[in-house]
């Protein structure tokens, strides 16, 4: 047996389901390797393997992946080695407790993108904080110089100003105990 071989079932022998028996994890893990050959009667089986086959570096980095901390990417980096190894998505989706359109994700997006392809794409929700150096340089300019308008600085035109959201701009001025929005007898 070749190393890949190996490594990947102590892997998956090791994060099979908690339901599954020992025997049934021996029998998920003695799958064929090889593609589906033309069924009797004319038709075809579905082809097992989705994914093209490895490189030495891609096969290092998910095997590195199936240890590592991040469970989404190990369960992701399993996806793909079983893949190549040949089985179909609902044999890898049945072994990893995922369903189907799971596995044919991940296939794709690891097909497109190779290795990249694994990694969480950008989510919506909370802005990223700001680095220091920006937040600096708003407290600054507020503290020191007037609006483009001549006036006083607003959350909405400093926010405007910066390129940044309205709940940024109050945040740094609340956490500097800044209220340029304000009359100057308030301050």
């Amino acid at each position: 047996m070749d190393e890949f071989t190996d490594r990947s079932e102590l892997t998956l022998a090791s994060r099979a389901p908690r339901t599954e028996n020992a025997a049934s994890v021996r029998q998920m893990n003695e799958f064929p390797t090889t593609r589906h050959e033309p069924a009797a009667g004319g038709g075809t089986a579905p082809s097992m393997a989705a994914v093209n086959p490895l490189s030495a570096e891609q096969l290092a980095a998910l095997v590195r992946w199936t240890d590592g901390d991040d469970a989404r990417k190990s369960k992701r980096a399993q996806i793909i080695l079983l893949s190549a190894r040949g089985l179909s998505a609902d044999d890898i989706s049945r072994m990893l407790g995922v369903g189907a359109p799971t596995v044919y994700k991940w296939r794709r997006r690891f097909s497109r993108h190779g290795l990249s392809g694994l990694s969480d794409l950008p989510r919506s929700g909370q802005p990223r904080r700001l680095p220091k150096p920006v937040r600096d340089e708003i407290l600054r300019v507020t503290r020191e110089e007037k609006p483009p308008n001549g006036q006083r600085w607003s959350i909405r035109l400093a926010a405007r100003h910066w390129g940044v959201t309205q709940h940024q701009i109050r945040q740094i001025w609340s956490d500097a105990a800044l209220r340029p929005h304000t009359s100057e007898r308030s301050q």
